[in-house]
Parts: C-alpha cells; structure tokens; sequence
C-alpha cells in the first residue's frame, strides 16, 4: 500500500466520528429549535386562553356574590363553571412551566483547595516551565 493510500485511509478513518458528531450536533440544534418555537406556541395559547376566561370568571364570581335571588340551579351551574375555569387556569399554569425559562439550579459546596490543588499538580505530566530569556531570544 502507498504512502498516499495508507494517508488517504487514515484521513477518511478519522473524518468518520468528526462527520457523526457534527450530524448529532446538527440533530440536537434542530430539536431545541423545535423545543424553542413549540414553547412560543404554548406561550400564545396560554395568552389566549387567560384572555378568554378572565371575563368569564369574573362574571360568575359577580353574579355569585351579588345576586342573592338566583336560583340553587343556577348557583350550583355557576360553581360548575367557577370550578371549570379553576381547571383550565391550572392548565394554562402547568404550560406555563414549560416555556418558562428556568434558571439552572447551582449548590454552592466547600472546596479543600490545598487538596484540589495538589491533585492537580499530580495528574500533569510534566511541571509548567517558566520561559527563560534566553528561550525569548531565540
């Protein structure tokens, strides 16, 4: 096998995982890019959807705190209708919670940095060096 053959193999043998990872890479961006705009989806739904019960729900508490004549019918439908948009406004808080952005959650931890410092000394393979000048001048 030629120089130029055996090079040509090794180039193709390394490109094989560099290729893969990019296109895992690629994969990974395009689903939080999904992720991303689904989250802007439930964000408008959620919009429209607080929009759509606040007047509802402020009507039937109204009418069940300021009418005394209604009917045990009717109050006991306005409870259904109150309990009913309790629900969907604990949907629309759970899809909150999705797009939501959230802060990573970071735990502050004691350190022993003399100990941290000499297992980093030991894991290095030749001590750092201080050029010299005479190195500076070559």
């Amino acid at each position: 096998m030629s120089w130029r053959t055996a090079c040509s193999l090794r180039t193709r043998e390394l490109e094989r995982p560099a290729t893969k990872h990019y296109a895992q890479a690629q994969q990974a961006l395009i689903q939080q890019e999904r992720l991303s705009a689904l989250g802007q989806m439930a964000s408008g739904i959620a919009h429209d959807i607080n929009n759509a019960i606040s007047p509802i729900a402020l009507y039937t508490e109204s009418l069940l705190e300021r009418e005394p004549n209604l009917s045990a019918v009717a109050r006991d439908r306005l409870v259904t209708i109150q309990r009913a948009i309790d629900d969907v406004a604990q949907t629309v808080a759970r899809m909150r919670e999705f797009y939501r952005p959230r802060e990573p959650e970071l735990q502050m931890m004691d350190v022993e940095l003399n100990g941290l410092a000499a297992a980093g000394h030991q894991s290095d393979a030749r001590p750092l060096e201080r050029p010299t000048a005479a190195a500076g001048a070559s």
